[in-house]
């Protein structure tokens, strides 16, 4: 049986950067990542994104960018009624894939790494016992980043998350807008939208499971499940589930990589700090955590185009304070749309 003091279970964004902040911060500790998936499958894996990054992110972590495929300068929402909204955003379009390697090339001595796949876990007093493809492992605490259908999470925790959305995401031989993101609106989308990112020289396409058809150009096809509604980020006490396997994904944007990163960056100084329940403190406390993005979804989700148009009628010049401050004294479903829009602004990316 090997031993050792941390169990990172699945080596994406949040379970890498988690290892790299935790050897950098006490590197006297064992840890041990472990993912299920190697070589291309790992890397297709981890291309079923959008790949967008806000230079925000990067700031709150302890690296700068790498790998970028695109710099971002603006973001384009189309919304029914023919409202066109362009803001100024910052930020990148990266290489998910090269980006992960670099990260495991920096921790490469530091921690063990390996190929497998986690079949239990069980407690045994102050430790668990893991039970993997490889062997069994005894360690003092378990990281879950192992996604939205967590097997760490499904062993010790009744938690799930509150809304899968099954969405489907294309590469596409064609070129877009250098700089622009692009996001469009509709009741079909169901409180979604497609998308529609530079990829490099082609095009990062996708949408909600069934709300559109398929396009055309396509050089790789992609879907996966993006969890929302998010849950308790410490089931117990040793262990700690980060990223989307405690559905911290944003309800609204959807956004998920800044939030990955940033719970692995806390949940290792938690763990270095000798205080896992710090862990959640800063996810309680957080804005990523704010019940108005869940609220907004909720309301929105069944809006019709018609109800979409009146309530963005106000924002056609852009999100300007006159017409967040309209909404909010509409009170009702705009009171609760805009109280998120107002915080997405921060948190959305």
């Amino acid at each position: 049986m090997r031993s050792v003091d941390v169990l990172v279970v699945g080596a994406g964004l949040s379970g890498s950067m988690f290892a790299r902040e935790l050897s950098g911060l006490n590197p006297e500790l064992e840890v041990m990542l472990i993912d299920r998936l190697a070589d291309n499958r790992f890397d297709r894996y981890h291309r079923i994104c959008g790949e967008a990054v806000s230079d925000r992110a990067f700031k709150e972590l302890s690296m700068g960018p790498r790998h970028v495929r695109n710099r971002i300068v603006k973001a384009r929402e189309i919304w029914p009624g023919d409202i066109i909204i362009e803001e100024r955003a910052k930020g990148f379009v990266i290489d998910r894939p090269a980006f992960l390697r670099s990260i495991h090339e920096e921790i490469e001595g530091k921690v063990d790494f390996e190929q497998s796949s986690l079949r239990s876990l069980q407690r045994e007093g102050e430790t668990i016992i893991a039970q993997t493809t490889s062997g069994t492992v005894r360690c003092s605490k378990v990281i879950g980043a192992d996604g939205a259908f967590s097997t760490v999470r499904k062993h010790l925790s009744s938690d799930r998350p509150r809304h899968m959305i099954p969405v489907k995401q294309f590469i596409i031989d064609e070129p877009s807008e250098e700089g622009t993101i692009e996001f469009t609106y509709g009741q079909r989308y169901a409180g979604g939208y497609s998308w529609r990112f530079p990829c490099g020289g082609m095009s990062n396409v996708g949408f909600p499971r069934g709300c559109d058809d398929n396009p055309r150009n396509v050089v790789e096809e992609n879907a996966r499940f993006i969890p929302i509604g998010n849950i308790d980020p410490l089931p117990v006490g040793n262990v700690l589930l980060l990223g989307d396997a405690a559905a911290m994904v944003n309800p609204l944007s959807f956004g998920g990589i800044r939030v990955a990163m940033l719970s692995a960056q806390n949940a290792a100084r938690a763990i270095a700090g000798g205080d896992t329940s710090e862990y959640q403190r800063w996810w309680k406390g957080c804005g990523f955590s704010n019940v108005s993005f869940w609220n907004a979804y909720q309301a929105s989700k069944g809006w019709d185009d018609d109800r979409m148009t009146s309530f963005m009628e106000r924002f056609r010049g852009g999100y300007g304070l006159i017409g967040l401050t309209k909404a909010m004294l509409n009170g009702g479903e705009d009171r609760m749309v805009a109280q998120a829009f107002m915080h997405s602004f921060r948190y959305g990316w």
